[in-house]
């Protein structure tokens, strides 16, 4: 919850603070400094609902391929923001980006999520297709 406090803790504003300071690659420091600390405001709730998304549809077992793969690509990021910060160890993020991997390839959650159900009840139907793409 800490990242809807914004205004009040600052505590977002300080990790992204810090990813602008020890991200792996120039390119992503400059990204972090010119767009992402700038637009905190909008970027704050963004956050915060991506990851509740993530652990819903994860725990839910509802997309759980698209959900997966957005949350490789969002590890990753996090992965390079704070590879050089002397207080992290970033080898945490590459773990957790492998998780969502096997999640993703695996296809979690047709067995025993909601995808599962939706495959089961739509057999044959557009929306069984769209399940089998992203569940």
């Amino acid at each position: 919850m800490w990242k809807l406090l914004l205004l009040v803790s600052g505590s977002f504003d300080y990790c992204n603070g810090q990813m602008g300071e020890h991200a792996a690659f120039a390119f992503h420091r400059e990204l972090v400094k010119t767009v992402y600390l700038p637009n905190l405001s909008l970027i704050d709730p963004l956050v915060f609902l991506a990851e509740l998304g993530f652990a819903v549809s994860l725990m839910l077992g509802f997309g759980v391929r698209l959900v997966a793969t957005v949350a490789v690509l969002y590890s990753l990021h996090l992965w390079l923001g704070l590879y050089r910060h002397p207080g992290e160890w970033p080898w945490n993020y590459v773990f957790l980006a492998i998780v969502h991997v096997l999640f993703a390839v695996y296809a979690a959650g047709r067995s025993l999520g909601v995808d599962a159900l939706v495959r089961r009840r739509a057999e044959g139907s557009l929306l069984a297709r769209m399940a089998a793409l992203i569940g």
